[in-house]
């Protein structure tokens, strides 16, 4: 933001290109819900309750519930897919803010370059003298 070259042609490229691979990258990382590892977590749920039951032990009435809720959940997950078509996410990660963000930066810097404002690189040196040292401000206004 203090880089002389730095101008409202870069920081709406690096807006829009950071929001844009932020809802990409939200989109196909873990954060959405996967059915057929919604099946995977549910099928270990019943293979787990069914050996204990299996071994002589009698379930309570909450890891009842639990067995027909987990078989149900894989009943109905087992084929299906994400609302974009995935089986598993293709971004690793949860947070897509650690690549989305340097995006945005990247996007940023070349919409600067690419969008170049003489004008406001020419008014640069005395809008900065005028941040850090207050000369040349507006007097309050009287109301």
């Amino acid at each position: 933001l203090f880089w002389k070259r730095f101008n409202a042609g870069g920081i709406v490229s690096g807006y829009a290109v950071g929001v844009v691979a932020c809802l990409v990258l939200m989109f196909v990382s873990p954060n959405m819900t996967y059915p057929k590892k919604i099946a995977a977590d549910a099928a270990k749920t019943v293979a787990a309750l069914e050996k204990k039951q299996a071994g002589g032990s009698v379930l309570a009435d909450k890891e009842l519930k639990t067995l027909e809720k987990a078989r149900a959940d894989y009943a109905r997950n087992r084929d299906a897919k994400s609302m974009f078509g995935l089986d598993t996410p293709l971004f690793p990660l949860k947070n897509p803010g650690i690549v989305s963000i340097p995006i945005g930066f990247l996007a940023a810097v070349f919409g600067c370059l690419l969008f170049r404002d003489q004008r406001a690189e020419d008014a640069y040196e005395e809008v900065y003298v005028r941040i850090k040292t207050g000369l040349g401000r507006a007097e309050a206004a009287e109301h």
